[in-house]
């Protein structure tokens, strides 16, 4: 039994039938994940996706259905599309590696692959926002062969900060999705809809009240 000045290290899973009191803050290791839309996305200026909206997607038109934002990816071998986004990561973030989903449907029924790649660089306080980063982590999925069914991709390996940065509590994490056709065998538009990220929270560390 420790005192109430000590620390105490669970390995394992915990179990009360009664009431656990802490006086101190309580830490553990967990994965969240969160989805951003395209809608909440800006296509390069440079070789930019082109923002689409579509109302029943893979079949026509209708009040009782979605309606979408997406970001249309060409598929022309040499043709590189771009689409940016940026956000602050919650403060249970552990400031490290993250993983993406890519959620997207393809304009014609195929089942050959699709490529798309994305990569992260925080950007701090009094920090320069011009940087230029185009090394990707990329992950290559397979069409489903319907322009109706939604496309999940499988999750990319482990998204480092680009540039050599480190990331810190309330900076501005900017993200570049990119669909390089080079890598994939669809010549048509991928319509990415969003992507799922998912982060490790720091185990002892909660964010503080501003």
């Amino acid at each position: 039994m420790t005192s109430p000045t000590e620390a105490l290290t669970v390995v394992g899973n915990v179990s009360a039938s009664g009431n656990i009191k802490i006086s101190g803050s309580l830490g553990s290791t967990n994965y969240r994940s969160f989805y951003v839309a395209a809608a909440g996305m800006t296509p390069g200026v440079t070789a930019g996706a082109v923002a689409g909206t579509d109302e029943f997607p893979g079949g026509g038109a209708g009040t009782n259905y979605q309606t979408i934002d997406y970001l249309g990816f060409t598929g022309t071998s040499t043709d590189k599309k771009y689409a940016n986004f940026q956000l602050t990561m919650p403060g249970e973030w552990d400031r490290n590696v993250l993983k993406a989903k890519l959620h997207y449907l393809t304009a014609t029924a195929t089942a050959n692959t699709i490529a798309f790649g994305i990569n992260m660089t925080p950007i701090g306080n009094n920090e320069s926002m011009g940087f230029s980063e185009n090394v990707f982590e990329t992950i290559v999925d397979s069409g489903l062969n319907s322009t109706g069914n939604l496309h999940t991709s499988p999750a990319t390996a482990y998204i480092s900060a680009s540039n050599g940065a480190s990331a810190s509590l309330h900076d501005v994490v900017c993200f570049r999705v990119i669909r390089d056709p080079a890598l994939d065998q669809y010549s048509g538009v991928a319509r990415l809809l969003g992507v799922t990220l998912q982060y490790r929270e720091q185990p002892t560390t909660p964010e503080a009240a501003w």
